[in-house]
């Protein structure tokens, strides 16, 4: 008789099913947060609704409990998270439009936080970077889907595709990162990765040409430029330009048979819907509109400077500060001057500061990419899309989006992780403090709570009617 196989005890397996849950449940928490953010409340009206932004705050605080961010992560990154949750927070209950808007709060709390874990979890487990790479890669097919279909029901290629942000502009800006991405893996990855890299970034380009907006198409052939330009000081570089030139073709090919037959009843060129739009918004009339939204969130900084007139406050807030003349909008169409007169020094001092750190790691990773020649898709692709949706925040309301806001802190905890990452390790690691850590995990899961509890009433009011007061 066969000699029989030892058989565990009952009691281990449940020790070993425990452990095997411990020690992966912090890497799923991420990714599920990661996806819900990316694509379910994406395709919820792009986060412009309560409860699937709800749902992500509370999948985020999990996530954050779990990986626990202060294991692995600097003090100061830390403290700057909990700096510009608490400021976004401090807004509605000091400024003069109390916590009407409020919910917009719960934007920068989750895209600081969704960023937070990220790191953490690229840092001790570098292997998740490719997966997570790929949810933002396949983030844009996945609402060109939601867009193509309204677009091509609507049986009229000269209007603007607008997905399910209901708006040209931000809907391009999202697009723009998982294109990117997409062609990224097109080019130094193969088989799966590379198919899933060119059906990103030829579905991107489609929907970002027929979005008509001119800023997101600008910073897409920027970016597009950028990872070229990578592509030709790689040490294969004839493949990788190849690669470029193929995906390029395919991308070109896709935007011109889209609006046509057998799709349309006829052809029309690809620029057709933003030539149309160009009759009614010409670009030089678009550009001096913002130039006057900026001075109406400066105007507003100016006269409550330190905690800010309040989330959806521009318009009312502005009112008797700015010629009568001028156009006034909610949206200053640029996130950094939005922070700066809704939430004043208290809100803009750490989301700026923030913003400056990641724009210099932007810079620093793509500078060393292309001297050392060590080109790939986890560091150099992810910083010229991250620097891609810094640049188109800067000149449009993309970040009143949690969509846009979430998939920026995606790509800035990559980012950021990356760099860890990639320290020296015979420096010595400073130690954190273990009270000082905890306290600022805690005051993250806190505030994602309180970000999900206000957001139960929705988030579509878009301004606030302007008072007697400040007539």
């Amino acid at each position: 008789m066969a000699p029989c196989a030892a058989v565990a005890p009952v009691g281990a397996r449940r020790v070993d099913l425990m452990a095997l849950l411990r020690a992966h449940a912090g890497v799923a928490a991420v990714v599920v947060a990661s996806a819900w953010w990316l694509v379910e409340v994406t395709r919820m009206w792009a986060g412009r609704d309560a409860p699937s932004v709800t749902v992500g705050a509370v999948l985020l605080a999990i996530a954050v409990a779990l990986v626990r961010p202060d294991r692995v992560l600097p003090t100061s990154a830390l403290v700057l998270a909990a700096a510009v949750s608490a400021g976004s927070f401090v807004v509605p209950l000091t400024a003069p439009t109390g916590w009407a808007g409020a919910p917009d709060a719960a934007i920068y709390a989750c895209g600081a936080w969704l960023a937070i874990t990220i790191a953490a979890v690229v840092v001790e487990r570098p292997g998740m970077t490719t997966w997570l790479i790929m949810l933002v890669a396949a983030s844009a097919p996945i609402e060109f889907m939601s867009g193509w279909l309204s677009w091509w029901g609507g049986a009229d290629p000269t209007q603007p595709m607008m997905g399910t942000f209901y708006w040209h502009n931000p809907y391009a800006a999202f697009l723009v990162p998982g294109g990117l991405v997409g062609l990224a893996l097109w080019i130094w990855r193969s088989r799966v990765l590379a198919v899933l890299g060119l059906v990103s970034f030829a579905l991107a380009s489609v929907g970002i040409v027929y979005s008509t907006s001119r800023a997101g198409l600008a910073t897409f052939v920027g970016g597009v430029i950028l990872v070229g330009t990578t592509a030709a000081v790689d040490s294969q570089r004839w493949r990788a330009l190849r690669q470029v030139a193929l995906a390029a073709a395919i991308a070109a090919a896709c935007a011109f048979f889209v609006a046509g037959p057998p799709f349309f009843s006829h052809r029309v060129s690809p620029m057709a819907a933003e030539q149309v739009r160009s009759t009614t918004q010409s670009f030089t009339a678009n550009g001096g509109q913002r130039l006057d939204f900026w001075r109406e969130a400066l105007a507003v900084f100016q006269q409550h400077p330190v905690t800010g007139g309040g989330y959806k406050s521009l318009v009312a807030e502005s009112a008797g500060h700015v010629p009568s003349a001028m156009p006034v909008s909610p949206y200053a169409h640029n996130g950094y001057l939005q922070a700066l007169g809704e939430g004043g020094l208290v809100l803009g001092v750490p989301f700026l500061l923030a913003m400056l750190v990641i724009a210099y790691l932007c810079l620093k990773t793509l500078a060393g990419g292309l001297i050392r020649r060590r080109i790939a898709a986890e560091t150099v692709a992810v910083a010229i899309a991250l620097a891609c949706v810094m640049l188109h925040a800067g000149v449009d309301f993309d970040w009143r989006y949690p969509a846009n806001f979430a998939i920026a802190g995606v790509l800035a905890g990559l980012l950021l992780g990356q760099w860890l990452s990639a320290r020296p390790k015979d420096k010595p690691k400073r130690r954190t403090p273990a009270r000082l850590a905890a306290v600022c995990a805690l005051v993250g899961v806190a505030l994602l709570g309180v970000s999900g509890w206000v957001m139960r009433d929705g988030n579509h009011q878009e301004s606030l009617p302007i008072a007697a007061a400040h007539r």
